[in-house]
């Protein structure tokens, strides 16, 4: 797989097409978002000193598009 990971970035938040036709190439699939997502808890346990064993509670959340459930 290979992913060009500066265009889903965009200011402070991630953004890609997950969709067909909107004329552009689908870049943010449920298999790069597991990426992004394993990487964020990666930073966070390094920037809080979490140990692995210990439990993280993050809150996730979705909009009304289609790609939400997969997401």
């Amino acid at each position: 797989m290979i992913v060009k990971w500066c265009k889903l970035q965009s200011g402070t938040d991630i953004r890609g097409i997950a969709t067909e036709g909107s004329g552009n190439e689908v870049n943010l699939t449920p298999e790069v978002a597991k990426c992004i997502a394993y990487a964020f808890v990666k930073w966070l346990r390094n920037e809080k000193n979490v140990n692995a064993d210990d439990q993280i509670n993050v809150a996730v959340g979705m909009d009304s598009r289609l790609s939400g459930p997969g997401l």
